[in-house]
């Protein structure tokens, strides 16, 4: 029980403002910390026009995402350490699938863009061939 003379305690004591204050919490680079809301679904909550321009997140929500994660056998988030190599956990060396509740990364636009080019490429080289020995 709190006495006349203490501080009232902070209204959002709970709230961490910003990528950098995240990343601090999580012990992590800013970067990670983004790609992990990106591909992964870390709890971030975001203000202003079209949801961006601010971001802020709970310690007791991403604790808990955390504590998911941890709870299926891993001791932080997967990432993608080498594509040929699949998910790998941070810090524990276990491959697999992302955590339980935890979303399967997205590809990005420029893996899409990628994918797309080499396709484009190959049926062009395709017609290309086909057309110059059936002449």
């Amino acid at each position: 029980m709190r006495s006349q003379g203490d501080p009232p305690p902070p209204i959002h004591a709970d709230r961490l403002n910003g990528w950098k204050d995240i990343a601090v919490f999580l012990g992590k680079g800013v970067r990670t910390v983004q790609r992990w809301e990106r591909e992964y679904g870390l709890p971030v909550h975001r203000l202003g026009r079209q949801g961006g321009e601010i971001v802020f997140g709970s310690r007791r929500e991403i604790a808990e995402w955390m504590r998911r994660a941890e709870r299926n056998g891993h001791d932080g988030v997967s990432h993608e350490a080498d594509d040929s190599q699949g998910l790998e956990a941070v810090g524990s060396g276990v491959t697999g699938a992302a955590p339980e509740g935890v979303a399967e990364p997205r590809r990005s636009a420029r893996q899409k863009l990628g994918v797309a080019a080499v396709f484009v490429v190959s049926i062009a080289a395709l017609v290309w061939l086909v057309l110059r020995f059936a002449w």
